[in-house]
């Protein structure tokens, strides 16, 4: 550390890998300082972070991180857990008692005990809806959760109830959002986008006339964290049109963009990226892949990240990832059937989620 110049070395170690740098906490006093409580250090290694491959969090009964290269290694729990944000290297989940931000790399983790003022509304036929994200005005992380119901009365006649809080890290605190009344009804299991600052789904919402299930509009919709409240996102027109439109589209984030992921059953996927945010004009579809290029048949592909030059990395059924490269049109399987269930690409920082200026019970 004194041989170069402290700039230079921390210029060089912001461009290596988080494994490599939690070994090097061992170097020296001076290292374990600036490795795990120099926030610009720590800021600059998260920017650049993007510029590695991504490793891959798989979920089934445990996560699993790895990348191309590397072996596979298991974390296994007492109880099943669900992931259901992933930003900065956190990743956040639950087992609907409690919530868990953990930092795989560095082991780094907390626990945060789940609000007790649930509603009488809530039964178990609510539908609990979870999310993650960083919000940049306040440089402060947090969990959105909101419990929806919906009934039918012998009109058809919908009828939403919903119940959000929100919890947020810096202050170790959960707030209900009391005048937030959310008029949306997500569309089957969806895990939800984290694009530009706000939690995005696809859904739908009551039309014009009476609020009946065939009346529902479908809409891509979000949740800002910035401001606390719900908005809709403009969509490409050409999919409107598609056969069970909006249950045949899901939403997601690759490189940064958001996107939407069109799929007919056992026939093609198309991805879709707004490449400018919030601009209606700047959809365009990404690729298209047709059955023919799959080996064997699927219900269900889904793009989860990029890897080496562009290649799109895609979940075929829960059960077998693919590598599709869109400049030759082709695709290859690169990992077995042993995992199941989820993947998702993740890209490693040192931010632990133990820095927050508050302590755990």
């Amino acid at each position: 550390m004194e041989i170069f110049p402290r700039d230079v070395v921390k210029d060089i170690l912001s461009r290596l890998p988080v494994k490599s740098l939690v070994r090097f906490r061992c170097v020296s006093k001076t290292w374990l300082e600036f490795l795990t409580k120099d926030n610009h250090f720590i800021k600059l290694h998260l920017s650049r972070s993007h510029h590695h491959q991504p490793n891959f969090i798989f979920q089934t009964y445990v996560y699993i991180d790895c990348d191309m290269n590397s072996k596979i290694s298991e974390s296994k729990f007492d109880c099943e857990l669900e992931i259901f944000g992933i930003c900065n290297g956190l990743v956040c989940v639950t087992d609907y008692f409690k919530f868990y931000v953990s930092n795989p790399l560095t082991k780094d983790y907390i626990s945060i005990p789940s609000p007790d003022d649930v509603p009488i509304l809530i039964n178990n036929m609510s539908l609990s809806v979870y999310g993650f994200g960083f919000d940049e005005s306040s440089n402060d992380y947090k969990i959105f959760r909101m419990f929806t119901t919906s009934t039918n009365d012998k009109d058809d006649i919908y009828e939403i109830q919903s119940y959000i809080t929100v919890y947020t890290l810096g202050t170790n605190s959960w707030r209900t959002l009391e005048d937030m009344w959310c008029e949306y009804e997500i569309c089957g299991d969806q895990y939800n986008a984290l694009v530009n600052g706000a939690l995005h789904w696809m859904g739908t919402r009551p039309g014009a006339g009476l609020n009946t299930s065939i009346s529902r509009i479908p809409v891509l919709f979000c949740f800002d964290l910035k401001v606390e409240a719900f908005h809709e996102i403009p969509q490409p027109n050409y999919l409107k049109d598609k056969y069970l439109y909006p249950y045949n589209v899901k939403v997601g984030e690759l490189d940064g963009l958001l996107c939407l992921f069109s799929m007919l059953f056992n026939e093609n996927i198309e991805v879709w990226a707004m490449k400018e945010y919030g601009i209606a004009e700047s959809w365009t579809k990404q690729f298209k892949i047709t059955q023919l290029e799959v080996p064997q048949s699927f219900y269900k592909l889904t793009p989860v990240g990029i890897y080496n030059k562009g290649e799109i990395i895609i979940n075929k059924d829960d059960r077998e990832l693919f590598l599709y490269m869109p400049q030759t049109n082709t695709i290859r399987s690169f990992m077995t059937r042993k995992y199941t269930k989820n993947a998702y690409a993740y890209y490693g920082s040192l931010i632990s989620p133990t820095s927050f200026q508050w302590s755990q019970t």
